[in-house]
């Protein structure tokens, strides 16, 4: 089964299949694969495929991350989900100001997604940036946060006086909000400004009503997961994120 998200620029593989005792089953699964890449409309760029563990609709991890990969699929982030564990909203913080996206305008977003991806520890938005360039990066993020459910007081921009010191964005699907980016610009960070930006993002989006709030982090992203403990979050599944790119068209 295969799903678009409104706003995401690949279609997710949502449910695949197998009867993993049979002999040909991966050569079926690669099958399916291929031709669900063949179907990809035009404008999207592939297939994702996040492969939670645990999770009961992915049994046999193992074996089907080695069908994945057969089939052409790469990972491009082995990480950990996250979740908010309930409770009261944590305290906004006191020591910086919060501007949102009405209030500074798009450019200025971006700017700050540019300056807060430098030296990234995630491996997948480390080579978005490589691939893309700083600023080709920065755009295209905020095109695909943009794109998704959000409001502008969900994109929030933290300043200690005058200075930017990080972001936040929240923004979801149907289904749940997203923690879609948290950061620090890397002149301020080690001073727990990270904790500031998500407890105060994390603040607005519960009293917007949201009630499930989920995040993803790299596994190698140690500072950041360390702070979503200290913010009320929770962690029992990890998620390896793997895409296969669009198979090109013959004319």
């Amino acid at each position: 089964m295969l799903a678009h998200k409104s706003g995401w620029n690949h279609v997710f593989v949502r449910s695949l299949e197998l009867d993993w005792w049979r002999p040909d089953a991966e050569d079926v699964g690669c099958g399916l694969l291929a031709a669900a890449r063949a179907d990809v409309p035009e404008g999207l760029t592939g297939l994702s495929y996040f492969l939670d563990e645990p999770d009961p609709r992915h049994d046999e991890p193992a074996r089907r991350r080695v069908l994945l990969e057969r089939a052409g699929f790469r990972v491009v982030r082995d990480g950990r989900r996250w979740r908010w564990a309930g409770g009261p909203a944590p305290a906004r913080s006191r020591r910086l100001a919060f501007r949102s996206l009405a209030d500074v305008g798009d450019e200025a977003f971006v700017d700050a997604i540019a300056r807060v991806s430098e030296d990234t520890l995630d491996a997948r938005l480390r080579a978005n940036r490589e691939r893309l360039g700083r600023d080709g990066d920065a755009s295209a993020h905020f095109g695909l946060l943009r794109r998704l459910r959000h409001r502008s007081e969900w994109f929030l921009l933290g300043y200690d006086e005058t200075e930017l010191v990080g972001l936040f964005a929240g923004a979801g699907d149907a289904d749940a909000v997203f923690v879609a980016y948290v950061g620090v610009v890397p002149e301020r960070r080690g001073r727990g400004f990270v904790d500031d930006l998500l407890r105060t993002g994390t603040a607005v989006l519960l009293e917007a009503g949201e009630e499930r709030i989920e995040a993803d982090t790299d596994k190698a992203n140690v500072p950041m997961q360390r702070a979503f403990e200290r913010s009320g979050y929770v962690s029992d599944t990890t998620r390896l994120e793997l895409v296969a790119d669009r198979e090109p068209r013959s004319h």
